[in-house]
């Protein structure tokens, strides 16, 4: 990519300074029927995550919904009211997938996963093939941990690694030793767990093209089955925290896209697949045969393989996205803990889908996996008024088909290989609330 093709991305990308990569909601209503009986909205295929917010500390980075803890008693606490949450769910459901996020759920003690995973078996089976992954921080798992998540079946580790260059690390106040990941990794494959991904960031401060090199070196020797290169988002007045970052050393908005543009050539050239606009997986990884085959999906966590899964959130700050409709549990620990309590409506927001917001979301999520959309995947699906739609983007998308970063015709819209790197404002078209929710959001470079 040449100087005058990065200007062009950056102009377009600087265009619309707030970002989407999954449909934007308005303000959330809170209506009581939301949340009534939650196992009755689950259509026919679901799968559960189960947040755990504690962490030992905060990284300067982090974007995450969690909190300090130091002592072990917080996690029983916690557990005691997921308990209650859970038993109070009734009845039982099969799931296709459970995960567990933060947070560091590896902050918990192996007495406290085997008691998580307990609960979580008296409501739900798990169908045959089930998929259960965990979210860990090397930092502080043990082999004793790793043993625990392998006897409850646990068979894929998404590990945050973010870069293992020392002054990244220092930078963002993230420990780190890239020998005990590699043995985590080596572990974890004896233990059984056939898919591993490693989380790493652009746009770090003080990272380079070169020590992001030296970082995508080291993790492809690795050989993980799938790597997500996440674009960093410096949010100071969303995460306070984030203002212990020196704005000075982060790299420069041409140097991000050098960076995500080098990271990709190079890891194709290593064997990896590129997913998406920023996950990448070896040919033969579910992941990397559902973006072949068209059938990936993009939910608010990232790609997944599955569209069909509704996904049941428990836990503070957890979100539900099942038949249209989108629920969070109150994301301050004290007011979930009154939640459970009955002591506070037991959800902080609720959106039910209008039918032009599941015709718009869709339409993201397939310019988003497979780079193109067809306006008979939405009209087949959604009825006539999906046409109009796809009309009105087609006029706002007239501009970016002048500059080459997308083709279209009556009938479809194709996202150019440039075009890959303006993603977001591309689909930014389709999102009706977008520029309602503006301070909500990082940049989009």
């Amino acid at each position: 990519m040449d100087a005058a093709q990065e200007d062009r991305i950056l102009a377009w990308n600087r265009a619309v300074p707030r970002y989407t990569s999954y449909p934007t909601v308005p303000v959330w209503r809170s209506e009581p029927f939301l949340w009534n009986e939650p196992l009755d909205h689950l259509g026919p295929r679901a799968s559960v995550y189960v947040h755990i917010p504690f962490c030992k500390e905060q990284c300067a980075f982090c974007g995450c919904t969690m909190v300090v803890a130091g002592r072990q008693s917080a996690g029983d606490r916690y557990l005691d009211s997921l308990e209650k949450q859970i038993r109070a769910l009734g009845g039982t459901r099969e799931v296709e997938r459970i995960h567990l996020g933060g947070g560091t759920p590896t902050w918990l003690s192996s007495e406290q996963i085997t008691r998580l995973f307990s609960m979580l078996d008296e409501r739900f089976t798990r169908a045959p093939g089930a998929e259960v992954s965990v979210e860990i921080d090397p930092d502080v798992t043990t082999d004793e941990q790793l043993q625990v998540l392998a006897s409850h079946g646990v068979n894929r580790l998404s590990i945050g690694v973010q870069s293992i260059d020392p002054d990244v690390l220092g930078a963002i106040r993230r420990p780190q030793d890239p020998a005990r990941i590699a043995a985590i990794l080596v572990r974890a494959r004896e233990l059984g767990m056939s898919s591993i991904n490693l989380d790493l960031v652009i746009g770090l401060p003080k990272q380079t093209l070169d020590n992001l090199a030296q970082t995508l070196a080291w993790a492809a020797e690795l050989r993980p089955e799938r790597l997500a290169i996440y674009a960093y988002a410096h949010v100071p007045w969303l995460k306070r925290h984030q203002r212990q970052i020196d704005e000075a050393t982060l790299p420069s908005a041409r140097d991000r896209l050098r960076m995500s543009v080098w990271g990709r050539e190079y890891l194709q050239v290593e064997g990896y697949q590129a997913v998406g606009m920023d996950h990448y997986a070896l040919p033969e990884d579910p992941l990397a045969l559902a973006a072949r085959e068209r059938t990936l999906h993009r939910n608010f966590m990232g790609y997944t393989t599955r569209a069909d899964l509704d996904i049941l959130g428990l836990g503070m700050s957890a979100i539900s996205e099942m038949q249209g409709l989108y629920v969070q549990q109150p994301s301050h620990l004290f007011e979930w803990y009154q939640a459970v309590e009955g002591k506070r409506p037991p959800f902080e927001r609720g959106w039910r889908l209008s039918l032009e917001d599941q015709i718009r979301k869709l339409a993201i999520s397939e310019l988003m996996c497979n780079f193109e959309l067809q306006v008979e995947t939405l009209v087949s699906a959604f009825g006539e008024p999906a046409r109009e739609i796809f009309q009105r983007a087609l006029e706002a998308l007239l501009p970016y088909a002048e500059a080459d970063l997308v083709t279209m015709s009556p009938s479809e819209i194709w996202v150019t290989e440039q075009g890959k790197w303006v993603l977001r404002p591309i689909v930014s078209v389709f999102d009706a609330y977008l520029n309602a929710q503006a301070g909500a959001f990082s940049k989009a470079v």
